[in-house]
């Protein structure tokens, strides 16, 4: 597989749309969800990005959209955030999918007992989601799949999700590369080449999306995936974007 930074020679600022997953490809993996350090300089990064193209980059994360602003302050992005539940545009107008509340309530309350009987677990409630971390108690994640199916049960209208050292139920239809289709049907995003760069299993999606496009897909860190580029880590990651914003 080639290297992220190959694909930076065939970018311009005219034509390229760019999606950034958060953590574990803009931020470090951390061991608690509010802890993230999010550096000045990539910060200053992403600003330089936003204005050279015009608008056309957008963060598209499991994270809430109220979190993403905090870590991102005071600069205010095109977000799709909760794996495609909120969206953002450059605009300012936010639109959310429908979704389950009530079926979400019944899990979440399921899923907080739980965690509360293991040190080490934490439950990380989102709009329209709920994510069960285990990143402190790696051992346990045979039995944090057995909760979450449990409590899942027939429930049509919830979706489980794995990620790294974390099962998120999400009561909605979105998922991250229908999050990208949205905002390509959008200005400043219409008619570009869409990259996205994302480390997880829930970023499949989006590489799928963005290959279908003849986009460039790009994975971060090991694991199979169906991108077609790769970066080592998030360092890796603010390298390339370094690189990026200083060649527009």
């Amino acid at each position: 597989m080639k290297s992220g930074f190959e694909a930076l020679e065939c970018l311009s600022a005219v034509s390229a749309a760019l999606f950034l997953d958060f953590d574990g490809t803009l931020a470090d993996i951390v061991d608690r969800p509010e802890s993230v350090h999010f550096e000045a300089a990539t910060l200053k990064n992403l600003s330089r990005l936003f204005r050279n193209l015009d608008g056309a980059l957008a963060i598209v994360t499991g994270r809430d959209l109220a979190t993403i602003d905090q870590f991102l302050a005071p600069h205010v992005f095109p977000v799709s955030g909760v794996h495609g539940f909120e969206m953002r545009s450059k605009e300012g107008e936010v639109h959310r999918l429908t979704a389950d509340s009530e079926a979400l309530t019944r899990m979440e309350q399921v899923l907080s007992a739980f965690a509360q009987q293991h040190d080490g677990l934490l439950l990380e409630k989102k709009p329209a989601s709920v994510a069960l971390h285990y990143r402190g108690r790696p051992e346990l994640f045979e039995l944090c799949r057995q909760s979450v199916s449990q409590a899942h049960g027939e429930a049509d209208n919830l979706r489980v999700l794995r990620g790294k050292m974390v099962i998120e139920v999400k009561a909605h239809g979105g998922d991250k590369g229908k999050a990208i289709a949205t905002f390509m049907g959008t200005v400043p995003f219409r008619s570009r080449q869409p990259i996205f760069i994302g480390d997880d299993v829930t970023d499949e999606a989006a590489f799928e999306e963005v290959n279908a496009r003849n986009g460039i897909s790009i994975k971060v860190g090991d694991g199979e995936t169906v991108a077609r580029y790769r970066l080592a880590d998030p360092d890796a990651v603010r390298a390339w974007l370094r690189h990026l914003a200083d060649q527009l």
